[in-house]
């Protein structure tokens, strides 16, 4: 008997009903599966059959996948809380249930693990003693393929079965369409009541669903004319009544279809909020669609950006001068001379410091015996358009900082040392973990001392922007002014200096290491992270991978931490060796959607099959600024954040 594992999302109308949004197979069960499942739920299926045998067709992510042969020992696990919390990986967690299960009834499970990319499944004799079990993506199945991956193919069959199963929906298809919204306008109140979807998914998500505000059915309609081929126009259901921390929720139901009759069992169902909370103003562009800062209000899925690149400062940053006048980051060329601070106890050696956010420093001896000095600018990169999160801190006396999450600066905190004494230190911190009540440290340039300042409030907002980074040597440290017009302090920012290219699904766990590998606290917010080259040869890994501060497991599969993390010394993330010189067995294999030329190819000299571009056909193209140039070389490279086409490894 074959099953596959599905997750369909709902919203909840006004009058108490669930309307479905869309399927989707290949997907991540999304909470802890410690608290959701239940695994002798399985007995719905088995009992009364002569299954014997369970095969799990799972797809390895972040931990790598569930090897019932080789896995942690009780001494590792009491070792790794984070692997125990809301953060360990749910599918390994199934796997393990459904192994623990299978012993459990004397039962044979075998687990098949595939790459995350993978898009077919091995082959597996169904009988009446099996049950097979899917999560991996199959693109010759019809659930996958049609229904998961095409809103209107899943649309159409809901509509046929029951029209009010969905929102409102308009689709202009000969063979799939239909309009059940007719001419009686929604009402949201001060909200926006309409949305256009693309029909095939993933989509862009800093895009769609664009979400209107209709007032007359001219407006409706004219939306529905201006349509393209491969849009449709649906109801947005907004509930204000069934909200969490008055925040715009959704549904998730996580369920097993199985048997030749597509039964369906249900696993669990989750309910999710979104990120903002709603609140009666909605910003509206000229054409009555919201602006891109409000979507974390109205949507939970608003950017497609898997990783995020390292970023300095935006386009209104400024930084201290060595004379403590101010000038804007971006104004700032290779070279240039800024005011930094040394900290006592801080390497200069970035080597010595490769997980920053877990050194402390005393705090009486760097207040007391800091040192000013200066630092130059080596690079400066500008990331056009980023979207993201931006954190706004306010501190005592009207003291303003904004940046975003990643951002590292230094705060106070309290400890209680091995000898159970209390002391104040200081440790680096980025915006995200930062909370009201957090003291901050601070550069005064009136009296040139540092000084402390307590939070009161953090403000998340979200925006596209135009950022810069930045890469100061030899002191990593600058120091970034305040928001306003007084200007007086500067916060002691943390040089952002990065120097791996991750690609695909990133490996947390470096099984290729004999030495450190990637701590997973570190990971959460630096989505790159350092390779073997710039560390000491007592840190380096013995093959591809990554080494930092932390433990190495050498549990896990080799082959899938070398395939999907490719490291190069570079001083930025999302850089790649594009140029053609560095390639070979190169084979067209299609164009983007912006017209870029896509190949399959292989580094000279190395393992593996790789896809991106040539970069040397960027150039005098559109696609020119995503060009930089080796400096120890000349050759080209690719920043993958300014086209629309991703690298991958794939073999």
């Amino acid at each position: 008997m074959r099953a596959v594992l599905t997750g369909t999302d709902f919203v909840r109308d006004t009058d108490g009903s669930f309307k479905a949004i869309e399927t989707n197979t290949n997907i991540h069960p999304a909470v802890n599966p410690i608290y959701y499942f239940d695994v002798n739920i399985l007995d719905t299926i088995i009992s009364g059959t002569n299954i014997n045998e369970i095969h799990f067709i799972n797809k390895r992510n972040l931990r790598g996948g569930y090897n019932p042969e080789v896995d942690l020992t009780p001494e590792e696990e009491n070792a790794r809380p984070d692997l125990t919390n809301l953060n360990k990986d749910s599918n390994y967690l199934i796997s393990k249930y459904i192994d623990d299960y299978c012993n459990s009834k004397g039962f044979t499970f075998n687990n098949i693990m595939l790459d995350a990319n993978t898009i077919t499944i091995p082959h597996i004799e169904d009988s009446d003693t099996k049950l097979i079990i899917r999560i991996a993506y199959d693109v010759t199945a019809l659930i996958d393929d049609t229904y998961a991956r095409d809103n209107w193919e899943f649309l159409k069959l809901m509509y046929d079965s029951n029209p009010i199963s969905i929102p409102a929906t308009y689709i202009n298809d000969s063979e799939l369409g239909f309009d059940s919204i007719g001419s009686a306008l929604r009402d949201n109140g001060n909200h926006p009541n309409y949305c256009v979807k693309k029909r095939i998914t993933p989509a862009d998500n800093h895009t769609y669903p664009k979400l209107y505000k209709v007032t007359t059915i001219e407006q409706l309609n004219e939306i529905k004319s201006g349509l393209e081929s491969d849009e449709y126009l649906q109801e947005y259901i907004l509930n204000d009544s069934d909200l969490l921390e008055n925040r715009l929720t959704h549904y998730r139901s996580v369920d097993l279809i199985y048997g030749p009759e597509l039964d369906v069992l249900n696993l669990w169902s989750v309910q999710f909020s979104n990120a903002f909370e709603l609140d009666n103003i909605c910003d509206l562009d000229d054409e009555n669609k919201i602006q891109l800062w409000e979507r974390p209000k109205y949507f939970y899925k608003y950017n497609n950006n898997e990783k995020s690149p390292k970023i300095s400062a935006d386009g209104s940053t400024k930084v201290f001068l060595p004379d403590n006048s101010l000038t804007l980051l971006s104004s700032l060329n290779q070279n240039d001379t800024v005011k930094s601070i040394s900290i006592p106890g801080l390497s200069t050696v970035e080597a010595d410091n490769p997980d920053l956010l877990l050194w402390s420093g005393s705090f009486s001896n760097i207040m007391e015996n800091f040192s000013l000095g200066t630092t130059q600018l080596t690079n400066i990169v500008k990331r056009e358009d980023y979207t993201g999160f931006f954190f706004n801190v306010n501190l005592t006396d009207g003291v303003k900082f904004s940046d975003v999450g990643h951002a590292i600066i230094m705060k106070k905190d309290t400890i209680t040392n091995e000898s159970g004494v209390t002391e104040d230190v200081v440790k680096w911190s980025d915006y995200v973990q930062l909370k009201t009540g957090d003291i901050l440290i601070l550069f005064d340039s009136q009296t040139n001392s540092l000084v402390e300042k307590e939070i009161e409030s953090i403000e998340v907002s979200y925006d596209k922007v135009e950022v810069y980074a930045v890469n100061f040597e030899e002191l990593d440290l600058f120091l970034t002014s305040e928001e306003g017009g007084n200007l007086r302090y500067g916060l002691l920012t943390h040089n952002y200096s990065y120097d791996c290219r991750s690609v695909t699904a990133p490996c947390v766990y470096c099984s290729a290491c004999g030495a450190p590998g990637i701590n997973l606290a570190f990971w959460s917010t630096f989505q790159c992270c350092k390779c073997d080259g710039p560390y000491p040869a007592s840190n380096a890994c013995s093959a591809p991978g990554f080494s930092n501060a932390g433990t190495c497991y050498q549990n896990y599969n080799t082959s899938f931490c070398s395939g999907n993390m490719d490291c190069v010394v570079q001083d930025y993330c999302n850089y790649n060796k594009s140029d053609i010189i560095h390639k070979e067995d190169i084979k067209l294999l299609g164009k983007s959607p912006g017209g870029i030329n896509i190949y399959e190819f292989k580094y000279k000299g190395e393992e593996g099959l790789y896809e991106g571009v040539i970069g040397n056909e960027l150039i005098g193209t559109e696609f020119e600024n995503a060009i930089s140039y080796d400096p120890n070389d000349g050759t080209i490279l690719v920043d993958y954040y300014k086209i629309d086409v991703q690298f991958k490894k794939i073999n």
